[in-house]
């Protein structure tokens, strides 16, 4: 036997809203009509879909792009890992280069060190090589200047009692006889007596073709030439124009007249410093130069005091002091 209960009587105090009775007699003895209660249910609409289907849906779209993300990303991975496989290959192949370049760097830099090794020490040795032949050149050149001076003093020595004269024309078929009385005639002159005996020896020195050859006369004495010398020297001072100074026209020479020049015969050295302290003489105004048994000196005016000129420095010397 079943025992049926009668809903409680449900009271609507508001729209929507109930309230439960609580006197449980109460419910009993409501209206059994009240039993069979319908619930109106919600179609179900076909469109959409159910919860169940619709999260199975996003559960595939979600799993669908994950898929594609985790492909995609496979791939970029992939092309990285290739780029990156390449990337270090290709520092690897240039680490090799530069390790190869750096050792062949290494390699010339050895050889550049050892090279300049090599020319500092010949350097060294050529420094030490030259220095020793800059002092053997000074010790030479010293020698050579004594040697020259010795040879210069010899052959003034030979050539102490010779005077030599210059401008004299030569005549055809000349003989010593002829130089001989030529220079006999120079000394009637100048005032200085000079006969055949007084020479040792007399003739022309070599010169260039179309030169008037100097004579050369070598006395027995060196006094004797000392003193045809000051002659000259004399007979010239005491003339006022050089028309009148020693010429061919006063020793019998026919033909225009030329200036005679008697001095000195100096060997070539001694020839050519004489030669300079005359050019040094016209150019600074020195009114002297001469030569006394080979040696040469310049005075600047009369009363002063004569500089000896032994070498071509002390032209030098003396045109710094001027």
């Amino acid at each position: 036997m079943s025992t049926q209960r009668t809903p409680p009587k449900l009271s609507t105090t508001a729209v929507g809203h109930t309230q439960s009775e609580s006197d449980l007699n109460a419910l009993q003895q409501c209206d059994v009509s009240f039993v069979n209660i319908t619930r109106n249910k919600r179609p179900r609409t076909e469109l959409a879909p159910s919860p169940a289907s619709d999260s199975h849906g996003q559960k595939h779209d979600i799993m669908e792009l994950l898929t594609n993300w985790k492909t995609e990303l496979d791939t970029k991975l992939n092309d990285m890992f290739i780029k990156q496989n390449t990337l270090i290959s290709k520092l690897s192949t240039d680490i090799s280069e530069l390790k190869l370049q750096n050792y062949k760097i290494q390699k010339s830099n050895d050889e550049i060190v050892q090279s300049m090794e090599f020319i500092n020490n010949q350097y060294e040795e050529l420094k030490s090589g030259l220095t020793t032949l800059q002092k053997e050149r000074l010790e030479q050149r010293l020698c050579i200047e004594k040697l020259e001076r010795n040879i210069q003093d010899l052959q003034l020595k030979s050539r102490s009692s010779s005077i030599e004269i210059r401008n004299v024309p030569q005549v055809d078929k000349e003989t010593t006889s002829d130089l001989a009385k030529t220079i006999c005639v120079i000394g009637d002159t100048v005032g200085s007596v000079i006969t055949p005996s007084d020479l040792r020896d007399i003739y022309r020195l070599p010169s260039k073709p179309g030169s008037t050859r100097p004579i050369v006369a070598e006395f027995q004495t060196v006094q004797m030439k000392q003193k045809t010398i000051a002659a000259v020297r004399d007979f010239n001072n005491s003339k006022k124009t050089v028309e009148e100074k020693l010429n061919t026209g006063l020793i019998n020479i026919s033909g225009k007249r030329q200036p005679v020049y008697v001095a000195d015969h100096l060997p070539a050295s001694a020839k050519k410093l004489f030669y300079l302290s005359r050019e040094f003489a016209k150019q600074n105004a020195f009114k002297f130069c001469w030569t006394v048994n080979g040696n040469v000196f310049l005075r600047k005016e009369e009363g002063n005091k004569q500089i000896l000129i032994s070498s071509e420095q002390c032209l030098h010397d003396l045109r710094n002091k001027l």
